[in-house]
């Protein structure tokens, strides 16, 4: 199988955003968390005419199969050190197990190292926790030199 991973482009907003709502219905739908189309457009937008989120498409065969969304920032404890933090990560269910997300990871890493990035922060969400598959990530993550540093956790406060 032959996986092409590049920057998304203008042209690719559209076929991203569809990615991104898949990746919400697959598991961020079922917290507290919306879903705004409004929002989700204005990174994209940013994404290709500011370059502070950058978000990375896999192909195979001509059609989009997955993508890599991160934000580039200084850290929050220290304006001299700039991290990578993943904000979106998400392999269609037929290409999962195969070398797409590796791919997707490795040319994020290659973008940090560019951009001179001190560290990178990666998540696992709440479909990760909730199949189980957060201890396959976990052993993935480590194999590849990332170390656990916390867990999240989320409370709903009725504002609405």
């Amino acid at each position: 199988m032959d996986v092409t991973v590049r920057k998304m482009l203008f042209d690719d907003i559209g076929e991203t955003y569809k990615i991104i709502r898949r990746f919400f219905d697959e598991g961020w739908d079922k917290t507290y968390v919306t879903f705004n189309p409004k929002n989700i457009f204005c990174i994209l937008y940013e994404a290709v005419l500011k370059g502070n989120f950058e978000f990375y498409i896999a192909f195979v065969d001509g059609k989009i199969v997955g993508l890599l969304g991160a934000l580039f920032t200084p850290s929050h404890f220290d304006e001299n050190q700039f991290s990578g933090n993943e904000i979106v990560w998400f392999v269609d269910k037929d290409f999962r197990g195969t070398s797409v997300g590796g791919k997707l990871l490795e040319r994020f890493e290659e973008e940090c190292a560019l951009r001179k990035v001190d560290f990178i922060t990666m998540t696992a969400g709440h479909y990760t926790i909730k199949t189980g598959t957060d201890k396959v990530l976990d052993r993935y993550y480590r194999r590849r030199g990332y170390e656990k540093l916390e867990i999240h956790y989320i409370k709903k406060l009725n504002r609405r």
